[in-house]
């Protein structure tokens, strides 16, 4: 599957336990979640990132924290934040 940027992506994740997906080996329910800087306190249009995983970077939208999770190669996140910075 090819994702942003033309970077190969992962599948999602359901946290929800409907339709896991085969990457099921990332254990994210200890996941500490940060929002970015730029966000504003309302809320906002917001993703949070979970740090400290070492092949992958989940990604999340904060305002629905028990939705899907987006798991992104490490090479697909940079290409993501190189190029919205």
């Amino acid at each position: 599957m090819t994702g942003l940027l033309g970077v190969p992506a992962l599948p999602l994740l359901d946290l929800g336990g409907k339709g896991t997906s085969i990457m099921n080996s990332h254990d994210l329910s200890a996941a500490m979640w940060i929002k970015s800087s730029h966000s504003g306190a309302n809320g906002g249009d917001c993703i949070e990132v979970a740090p400290g995983f070492r092949t992958v970077v989940p990604v999340r939208d904060s305002k629905t924290p028990d939705g899907p999770v987006l798991l992104l190669s490490r090479t697909a996140w940079a290409a993501f934040t190189s190029t919205v910075r």
